[in-house]
């Protein structure tokens, strides 16, 4: 049995951290529905900081959260969701996405992107 991994990268900017997760198996595909295109071959960068297992990304989204330093998340796929959950995050997905794909801004608080 395999292990699921996800691409995590920290994006810094003046006003805080974007975080792009996508789920290994992923990157390099173009997912389209409808009119609605994620290219994870054109933007694959945006994604690919580090390959690391679930749990640590977990580890480090809770991290960012309770640094207060998280502007944003992007997410996409099925683990990458999953380590949201994991971390405490409640997210709802579209049920028109075959694909999971979120983006997450933070407001004054955390925990509740």
């Amino acid at each position: 049995m395999s292990v699921a991994r996800v691409y995590v990268k920290e994006h810094r900017t003046l006003k805080g951290i974007v975080l792009a997760m996508c789920d290994e198996g992923l990157i390099g595909s173009v997912l389209r529905d409808g009119e609605i295109v994620i290219d994870l071959h054109t933007y694959r960068t945006f994604y690919t900081g580090e390959l690391v297992d679930m749990s640590e990304a977990v580890s480090r989204l809770r991290r960012l959260l309770e640094s207060r330093s998280l502007l944003s998340v992007n997410a996409v796929g099925e683990n990458s969701i999953e380590v949201l959950r994991r971390a405490g995050v409640r997210v709802v997905i579209p049920t028109r996405f075959r694909i999971p794909h979120v983006q997450l801004f933070t407001p004054a608080t955390p925990h509740t992107i």
